[in-house]
């Protein structure tokens, strides 16, 4: 697996780490799949660790797919069509997914623009991108989003609407 970040994933990205990062209930992966729902599939999750949320969206009958580049994350897997991937690097065909999301995922790379980059080509033509970060001292948030973020999202996409900490963008061809 290529890696794009300054901290090599599989190093950082162990039991420990997880056991330390707040814990998201059953009953919020639920919601957000309640949610996700009425957008298009197939889906993609960005760092979608052991897959809580792909399943849920699975569960409701939405083609799902999700990627993390975790050892520990690959190991403990609890669905289906599950990869390890740089998400610099995604292994999907061009103009493939109509939903592209990711929760307390970006603020981890290092160079998001190349990830960005990545999700506009295999995103379909109106399809939607959709992002949800997370705050806070963590020595594995490599890129502060406080930082022109929206700015970035918007070179790539258009903005849409915010819905409870969810930013909303869809593709338009360029």
């Amino acid at each position: 697996m290529k890696i794009h970040n300054k901290i090599n994933p599989r190093s950082i990205y162990t039991s420990k780490y997880f056991e330390k990062a707040t814990k998201t209930s059953h009953f919020e992966y639920i919601k957000w799949a309640m949610y996700l729902k009425k957008y298009p599939d197939p889906m993609l999750e960005l760092g979608c660790y052991k897959g809580e949320l792909v399943k849920e969206l699975q569960l409701r009958k939405k083609e799902t797919y999700g990627v993390d580049s975790s050892n520990y994350a690959i190991q403990n897997i609890i669905c289906k069509d599950i990869l390890q991937a740089d998400a610099h690097f995604l292994p999907f065909k061009n103009n493939f997914f109509g939903t592209i999301f990711s929760f307390q995922f970006l603020e981890h790379l290092s160079v998001p623009d190349i990830c960005l980059k990545d999700c506009y080509r295999i995103l379909r033509s109106e399809g939607y991108f959709l992002a949800k970060w997370g705050w806070g001292q963590d020595i594995t948030h490599l890129s502060d989003l406080r930082d022109g973020w929206i700015g970035k999202l918007k070179r790539y996409f258009k903005y849409i609407k915010y819905h409870q900490g969810l930013y909303v963008f869809q593709k338009v061809d360029k």
